[in-house]
């Protein structure tokens, strides 16, 4: 079962929840800063972790790196993209967003795959990373 943890960006900082009274807290609850949900950016752990070790969450842009395989031929064709990985609200799971083109992908994240993740940054902290993604 995945960790459900969350992180908001609001008023130029980012702060990560693994405890519901985290949460409450960033929200006013025990005398904390009090913001309301429209003030912040909620973004979900999508429950994996990238190259080294870190925690990918939704509106991070991150490196897809490694190999594919041609399906016809079996070949290996190196792979290089940046993108931004989303929550699909149709088919429930998080995506990545190819910068620089209309292409999604989902996660897969195995070892037999032969790509893999890395994060670089993201939408809020690092916007210059985000050419144009609808």
């Amino acid at each position: 079962m995945r960790d459900m943890k969350f992180r908001a960006f609001s008023f130029g900082s980012m702060r990560y929840f693994a405890k519901p009274e985290d949460f409450e807290w960033f929200f006013g609850g025990n005398q904390g800063p009090e913001r309301t949900l429209t003030e912040c950016k909620l973004m979900q752990f999508t429950g994996l972790y990238d190259k080294n070790g870190k925690e990918i969450y939704e509106g991070d842009h991150i490196r897809v790196f490694g190999f594919i395989t041609n399906p016809r031929t079996k070949d290996k064709i190196p792979y290089n993209a940046t993108a931004t990985v989303k929550y699909g609200e149709n088919i429930a799971c998080f995506l990545y967003l190819v910068d620089d083109s209309n292409v999604w992908s989902n996660f897969r994240y195995t070892k037999s795959d032969g790509l893999d993740y890395e994060v670089i940054g993201n939408i809020y902290e690092n916007p210059e990373l985000l050419k144009e993604v609808e």
